[in-house]
């Protein structure tokens, strides 16, 4: 029998189907169910890959992630048990404020990179989307490759627009 897990670059583990958006492309706001993983459950199937191959890249998604009620013991363990961890997130929990986004970021690890996917629908319902999309540019700037935007939804040429301005 073939070792699969030497062609496996990337896992990723859906601990949540919540999602404050419903954005036009998402593959997981018609068939994800609204619940969470159980914690225990996230950090069990951490193990498992861990035990598999350390160098794999886990992608910690859902739905929006940071609405499971233990995010965060969840991406420390993964950063711990892993090479390599990615966030797919929609960025509705960084604050517009600057000071206060920098220092969300004090205390992530290192292996920890941020994928961010947004609907351009959603500048119309979170006005602080484009504040919010700004201090992403600073802390992209700040600190490399950690942070990018890797996928935007759109059906006009106003968001293109809007993201033009300087």
């Amino acid at each position: 029998m073939p070792n699969w897990n030497k062609h496996i670059d990337g896992i990723e583990l859906i601990i949540t189907g919540k999602c404050n958006f419903k954005c036009n492309f998402c593959f997981a706001r018609d068939w994800l169910p609204k619940q969470n993983m159980p914690k225990e459950k996230a950090m069990q199937l951490i193990d498992q890959i861990a035990k598999i191959n350390k160098n794999i890249e886990i992608c910690i998604s859902g739905g929006e992630p940071t609405m499971h009620p233990d995010f965060n013991e969840i991406l420390d363990y993964a950063a711990k048990k892993l090479h390599i961890v990615q966030v797919g997130t929609n960025l509705s929990w960084l604050s517009a404020n600057h000071l206060t986004a920098l220092k969300q970021f004090q205390n992530i690890p290192q292996n920890v990179y941020f994928n961010v996917s947004i609907d351009a629908q959603h500048l119309k319902n979170d006005p602080e989307l484009m504040k919010k999309l700004v201090n992403f540019s600073l802390l992209h700037d700040l600190h490399g490759k950690k942070f990018r935007i890797v996928e935007v939804g759109f059906q006009n040429e106003k968001f293109l627009d809007k993201l033009d301005r300087k």
